[in-house]
């Protein structure tokens, strides 16, 4: 489960996406569960470059994440930051048709 929010230019530190990770015994025991954070904190490092910057992140981790591959976990990440809305708007000029 992924809760959002995004945060005001007045609060203290925009400089960057902020995440929170929390998983109960009922995922598994405590490897299981520490792996899947590990996954989880990689792929937001990977990924916080294309966020926007005044994003917060909590996730409650669910059973499914500690069966679920890295890739798996990566694309739906990625899928759910697009769909909350806290990716990045590119400014890519190299897109533009040339005259």
């Amino acid at each position: 489960m992924m809760y959002t929010r995004v945060r005001t230019p007045e609060s203290a530190d925009v400089s960057s996406p902020r995440i929170g990770i929390s998983a109960s015994r009922k995922v598994g025991n405590a490897v299981h569960r520490n792996l899947a954070k590990r996954r989880f904190r990689e792929i937001f490092r990977k990924s916080q470059i294309a966020m926007t910057p005044m994003g917060d992140i909590m996730l409650s981790l669910r059973k499914p994440a500690t069966k679920a591959s890295y890739e798996e976990l990566e694309q739906r990440f990625l899928h759910a930051i697009k769909y909350c809305g806290l990716k990045a708007q590119s400014n890519d000029t190299s897109e533009r048709p040339r005259a």
